[in-house]
Parts: C-alpha cells; sequence; structure tokens
C-alpha cells in the first residue's frame, strides 16, 4: 500500500531496456536494432549474428576493453580450515602459483568470448593508476602443466592425491571434496562436526 493508503497502479507496459524480460528477447531486439544502447544481458554469443546485422539494424558494435586486470578470476578461500591437508595448499604460494599455471587461459579465451579477450593475470589494466609494468600481465599466468605439476610435487602433492581430489574421493585425511581447493565439503576426524 502506498503512503495514502492507495494500491499503486499498475504497469501495463515493459521497460524499455529489457528489465524482466526473457534474455533471448532482448537479444533479438538488439540485432533487430529496436535500442539506443545496450549492454546489459547481451549474449557474447551472438557477436557475429549482431555484427552481421548492423547496417540493416542501424547500429554499432562497440566492445568495450576493461581496465581491471581480469574480468573473470579463480580465487582460493585461504581461510579454509576443515581439513589441514587441503587447507595447506590454499595458502601455499607455490600451489596457487601452480594452479595459475595449469589454467587454459587461451582455450577460456575461445570457448566464453569468442577469442576477443585478452588473455594474461589479474593485474590492473595498464590505463590504471596501478599497473605493475608490462612483466605483471604474464606473470604466471602461462599455461605451463608441468612447472605447474613440478610445484605440486614439490609441496607433497603426489598425483594420486590430486587425482583423488579431482574425482571427489577422500584425501588422506578422509575428507571428501566436491571440488578442492576453492570449496569442500570435509568433516574429518580430527575436526569437529
Amino acid at each position: 500500500m502506498g503512503g495514502h493508503g492507495r494500491e499503486p497502479a499498475p504497469i501495463h507496459r515493459q521497460d524499455p531496456d529489457g528489465v524482466g524480460e526473457n534474455l533471448e528477447v532482448i537479444n533479438l531486439r538488439a540485432i533487430a536494432g529496436e535500442y539506443d544502447e545496450q549492454a546489459r544481458h547481451i549474449d557474447i554469443g551472438k557477436l557475429p549474428v549482431l555484427l552481421e546485422n548492423q547496417q540493416k539494424g542501424n547500429y554499432t558494435i562497440r566492445l568495450d576493453p576493461s581496465a581491471q586486470g581480469s574480468d573473470v578470476g579463480l580465487f582460493c578461500n585461504q581461510s579454509f580450515e576443515k581439513d589441514p591437508e587441503i587447507a595447506s595448499g590454499s595458502v601455499a604460494r607455490d600451489f596457487r602459483r601452480s594452479l595459475s599455471m595449469g589454467i587454459d587461459r587461451a582455450q577460456i579465451n575461445e570457448t566464453f568470448v569468442l577469442g576477443l579477450g585478452e588473455v594474461g593475470s589479474s593485474a590492473p589494466g595498464e590505463g590504471t593508476i596501478y599497473f605493475p609494468g608490462p612483466d605483471f600481465k604474464t606473470l604466471h599466468a602461462n599455461l605451463d602443466v608441468k612447472l605447474a605439476n613440478e610445484l605440486l610435487d614439490k609441496l607433497g602433492w603426489t598425483r594420486r592425491i590430486r587425482r583423488d581430489i579431482a574425482f571427489g574421493r577422500t584425501t588422506a585425511s578422509g575428507c571428501a571434496s566436491s571440488s578442492p581447493p576453492t570449496s569442500a565439503s570435509c568433516h574429518s576426524p580430527r575436526s569437529p562436526r
């Protein structure tokens, strides 16, 4: 009820920026050129169709590069305590480095943003006052599975332990993990339930 005891008037029209609409409808309207400006909810997978229909729909596509280091990131929970074996990995610098070097960023770029992204670390972008320098753009961000495995071996994370954790099997301490070290579910004998 409103402040004077009256019901607000019902809304009979759709908001022009597509709030509440089906996302597919928003994208189809964008392809048809029905928006003056639209960024939210535009599916990057539709980019080829959007580009193909620019002239017909009387619009222009502008890709807006981000000034931050990354739009997608993976962060380890460094305060995880339920299983010491998993916790030891998430706080170890070499573990985080190995995780970073085991990610195929080029494949992620191709798969999710049609190769339009810039592969690199999460260091702040060049256009900011926080940019630490060009060396940091790729620091620990190049795919190097051999070195990643060597770092894990050095930490005592044998291939069997890594395989068992990856497939949700129990660790040496009895922890059944879902996808460590970023998340896990465990009630080990050493920790209270």
